[in-house]
């Protein structure tokens, strides 16, 4: 860092989190160097928290805040705004509060760890350069006197081969007090944060550890306030070439506090217990010292002073950045290694895990139990049955409705069916797209499903279903598929003609979905909704139907019910009371368990409704980017006052539309690949009118059906809008939970970054030098662009500007710095070679420009169009069009994917100095507005241009970086197909 900069005021500054670390070591320090800082603000949801503050300072003149959002508003009418803000708060709260101050300019110092994720960090990093100011850790160990000591004598042991460390803190009787103790508060990401930061910044700074084997902990659960592992034993190897192996130990429940490290090398050992540091070579003691860690929170706090007041981020500040990922992402891979796995934080790979649903959280946990100590088996209708239907009722609004839990959807089905006592040969409409459970429990009582095709949507059709009445039809089945309800006003027109026509509503997909102001499952006369596996509301296994009709709830608890609740509930004088003690001869009870998970999901309903909402919405604007997929039409919802429940995602896959080759399977596996695990395609769900149940029913229901019998036309009928949307169906989990949150910026960010470019493509750097005159220079490794740098996604570098650029190329491992950043654009064209036949395909070409001869550098080479970057550049991507547009006159309307980038030297005489400047060009495949449109070269810098075939490269006069560049632009068109349909376009314009 450099000491020289002069801090000539205070910086604004305001602390967002009260908690107890901050009140006792941060706030005096910040007092005490008025100088430094000006304490403007502070901000914490708990009431309690600054009412506390105010009354420990009751001196100071500072506004509160209960919310970051009013703080940073408040900021825009204020003479003299925060600068910065110290972040001290629940790990899963940072993101969004570091994003919206750094996205308002706001410089920003954390507590550890750096991030949730390497990818959650690099977003607050890159955001952080793209306005301007910086986002750092609170470490410390790195500005203290301790660290500094022991780097300075490291280098006298060698070579290290081990490293020991210890860190423990006395926290045995306090372990479940404070926000740490809430699932990310573990000892790997809070103490491991500190005794990674500390070794692995000593030994091998911006290199990441392999992890050996991890051994975590929970040796106090007397409270389920601590739900974290408490201790930890590690083993990593280092990832040098010597090697070094690291054995460390942290725990949060020590006798007492230890904080040693021992350092052993070829010609000596480094110890540090405590802050006494010894140094012995060759076993004799060379050096004892003390030092110091009364000032560590002041240099921390003047070391962020000092940086947050240079013009750029200094070398220090770009060190300290890797030094955050390697130690977040070392500790990711730590929580994958473990062995007792206590605790899952949010780490890279969780957003590529299959999602968990139900979460079994603490809560659920104590609900079973509790009930496992209240009642394994419930006869009647009380206890948790009773609570779950009566809360059931109330939420749908319907409370002298009768509700009846079951032991599955299916079940709760078939007692509906039962229920309508449906005379033989009975007249049913299905949906034909729908899990076979809505219709195969109802073959049990011998009626005769009549199928009905689909809406574009995937719901069933009103067309369809007026079509398919006749005078046998006795009721009409709906399933509000994946979440979507159905047309209900047109549905309801249809049974005001048929008024004898019983509806039913199958709401598995739709819990809390709700159209023309009504929830779904309250429009007919009965309505099931599954409680099984992902559902919105889930107990594991269960169903639940609910019904107006008092005689239709007698029957279904004849059909499973018998005994105590048939006693309970059907009147004395009812035909059906004779029965109560069999019922129908079936047993279809829930189990209590199942109920107790259920209603703890219920309880959440409206909050889970209302992150769906909100995360598809976000999910469906993603999605929209990539051209061959039909996505849910929300304005479309809006406008019929349908409020889906998104128990799912599914969009269409437009194979007309898509690149050639690309089938919906290959897609779905390239989501996949790309770390989306909540994406298949839904085969089990539809198309039933083939299935042999509903062709050749007598085979396994031969009591029922006899095999003379005629099943009405099923497999023979085309149900054309129903196929294509089973053919092209791909079905995206909608995440529920506000922790997952994470998980959706990934979706959003893969999915962006496949519309932009269609597939990933290689992103391997080319080293060139300057060609000019003057002998070839050779180029190293160290020439190559930063790995980092390559593995970012097209869209983030396409939207940063030429500052977001330098920061991440300058903060990654060889900290390389670029003097000039270029975009080439490769723009491939087609030609039919003459030919009149409209049977010859056209051929593939690529643009190139030759340099002009007055060119210092590559005079008279070919190569793609291309231009410096400026400052000016609102972006890269605004400067890569604005370059295209000067260099060859063309305008270009879309990227299609990324090439390798190359790295070249340019050097020249200044005063008799030799000066070298590196430049990095990034090059992209684009699309051209007019693909026959003429080139128009910029004669001051090219002498022609043209179109050139693969063939052809050889004749040309091209240095062997651009030559591997143009030969992958054709690749990238063989390889990826995603040119065909514009290749399609083409074919019709020259032929």
């Amino acid at each position: 860092m450099d000491m020289s900069v002069p801090i000539t005021e205070p910086a604004n500054q305001a602390i967002i989190g009260l908690g107890k670390r901050t009140m006792s070591h941060l706030i005096n320090p910040i007092l005490h160097n008025s100088g430094t800082w000006n304490l403007r603000a502070v901000c914490d949801v708990n009431p309690k928290a600054t009412e506390h503050f105010d009354a420990a300072f009751p001196s100071l003149a500072i506004s509160n805040y209960q919310s970051v959002e009013d703080l940073v508003t408040a900021q825009a009418t204020e003479v003299s705004p925060i600068q910065c803000a110290y972040v001290a708060l629940p790990h899963h709260c940072y993101d969004s509060v570091i994003s919206l101050l750094l996205a308002n300019g706001i410089h920003v110092l954390k507590e550890k760890p750096a991030g949730a994720s390497t990818e959650q960090l690099m977003r607050h990093q890159a955001l952080a350069a793209k306005h301007r100011v910086r986002v750092m850790t609170a470490s410390q160990a790195r500005s203290g006197e301790r660290n500094s000591r022991l780097k300075e004598l490291l280098p006298s042991v060698g070579k290290v081969c081990t490293v020991e460390g210890t860190r423990k803190l006395a926290k045995s009787d306090a372990l479940g007090d404070g926000w740490r103790a809430m699932k990310t508060g573990g000892a790997l990401g809070d103490l491991g944060w500190h005794l990674l930061d500390t070794v692995l910044g000593l030994v091998e700074p911006g290199s990441i550890p392999s992890v050996s084997h991890v051994q975590t902990f929970a040796t106090r659960r007397s409270s389920h306030a601590y739900d974290c592992e408490d201790s930890a034993h590690l083993v990593l190897a280092g990832s040098g070439s010597h090697r070094p192996s690291y054995l460390l130990v942290i725990s949060r429940v020590g006798h007492m506090k230890i904080d040693d490290l021992t350092f052993t090398g070829e010609k000596g050992v480094l110890t540090a217990t405590g802050n006494d540091i010894s140094l012995a070579i060759s076993g004799k003691a060379v050096t004892d010292s003390t030092v110091s860690s009364s000032s560590d929170v002041t240099e921390m706090l003047s070391t962020f002073r000092r940086e947050i007041a240079l013009e750029i981020p200094s070398a220090s500040y770009h060190r300290f950045a890797l030094m955050d990922r390697v130690v977040v992402k070392t500790i990711h891979n730590m929580y994958e290694k473990k062995i007792d796995n206590v605790y899952n934080p949010p780490s890279d790979d969780s957003t590529n895990a299959e999602v968990e649903w139900p979460k079994i959280t603490p809560e659920v946990a104590e609900a079973v139990n509790t009930q496992l100590h209240t009642d394994l088996s419930i006869y009647g209708n009380g206890g948790v049955f009773e609570t779950f239907e009566t809360e059931f009722k109330m939420f749908h609004h319907v409370p002298n409705s009768y509700a009846l839990l079951h032991n599955s959807g299916t079940n709760a089905l078939q007692a509906m069916y039962y229920a309508a006592d449906f005379p033989t040969r009975a007249e049913i409409i299905f949906p034909l797209y729908t899990f076979h459970a809505t219709s195969s429990p109802a073959m049990h009582f011998g009626i005769v499903p009549v199928f009905c095709d689909a809406l574009p949507n995937g719901t069933i059709s009103p067309l369809a279903i007026e079509a398919a009445i006749t005078h046998r039809t006795k009721a009409i089945v709906i399933t509000h598929m994946w979440g979507i309800p159905c047309d209900m006003g047109a549905i309801k027109g249809i049974l005001q003609k048929h008024p004898s026509i019983l509806l039913f509503e199958d709401c598995s997909h739709a819990r809390g979905a709700r159209v023309m102001g009504k929830a779904v499952g309250t429009f007919g006369d009965g309505a099931v909704w599954s409680l099984q596996g992902q559902k919105i509301v889930s107990g594991g296994e269960g169903g639940i139907a609910l019904t107006r009709h008092a005689k239709f709830h007698y029957r279904m608890l004849c059909w499973g019910h018998y005994n105590k609740r048939c006693k309970a509930e059907i009147p004395q004088d009812h035909k059906l009371r004779l029965y109560a003690l069999t019922g129908a001869g079936v047993k279809n009870r829930a189990h209590p368990l199942a109920i107790s998970v259920a209603l703890t999901q219920l309880r959440k309903l409206n909050d889970v409704l209302s992150n769906k909402a909100t995360f598809a919405v976000k999910m469906i604007g993603a999605l929209k980017t990539i051209p061959f997929l039909d996505v849910p039409d929300l304005e479309d919802h809006s406008y019929n006052h349908v409020c889906p429940a998104w128990y799912a995602l599914v969009v269409r896959f437009k194979q007309n539309k898509a690149p050639f080759g690309l089938s919906r399977e290959t897609f779905v596996q390239s989501l996949i690949e790309r770390g989306l695990r909540d994406v298949d395609i839904p085969r089990s769900t539809g198309l039933l009118h083939r299935e042999p149940l509903y062709t050749r029913p007598s085979v396994v229901l031969p009591h029922i059906y006899p095999t003379d019998v005629n099943m009405a036309d099923g497999g023979s009928l085309e149900f054309p809008t129903a196929q294509k949307f089973y053919d092209e169906a791909i079905k995206f989990f909608v995440y529920a939970d506000l922790a997952d949150g994470v998980r959706v910026d990934h979706f959003v960010r893969t999915i962006t970054e496949l519309g932009l470019c269609s597939y990933p493509l290689p992103t391997t750097c080319i080293s060139e030098v300057s060609r000019s005159h003057s002998p070839t220079q050779q180029s190293s490794q160290s020439d190559r662009i930063p790995s980092n740098v390559d593995s970012v996604q097209m869209e983030t570098i396409l939207n940063g500007t030429l500052t977001h650029f330098h920061a991440l190329s300058a903060s990654s491992a060889n900290g390389n710095f670029f003097d000039k950043v270029v975009v080439g654009a490769a723009v491939l064209g087609f030609t039919v070679n003459g030919s009149e036949s409209p049977k010859l395909l056209p051929r593939l070409q690529l643009l190139l420009l030759k340099r002009a001869e007055h060119e210092p550098y590559y005079p008279n080479v070919f190569e793609l169009p291309s231009g410096k970057v400026s400052t000016n550049d609102k972006s890269l991507l605004d400067a890569f069009l604005r370059e295209l547009y000067e260099e060859s006159g063309l305008k270009g309307t879309r990227v299609l994917g990324r090439l390798p980038n190359m790295v070249y030297e340019t050097s020249k005489m200044v005063h008799g100095q030799k000066v070298t400047r590196r430049a990095v060009q990034l090059n992209f495949v684009v699309e051209i507005e007019d693909v026959k449109a003429d080139v128009k070269v910029n004669v001051n810098e090219h002498s022609e241009g043209g179109w050139w075939e693969a063939e052809q490269l050889k004749m040309l006069d091209i240095t062997d970086g651009m030559r591997e560049i143009v030969t992958e632009a054709f690749r990238w068109r063989r390889r990826m197909r995603s040119y065909s349909s514009f290749e399609r376009h083409i074919t019709k314009v020259f032929l």
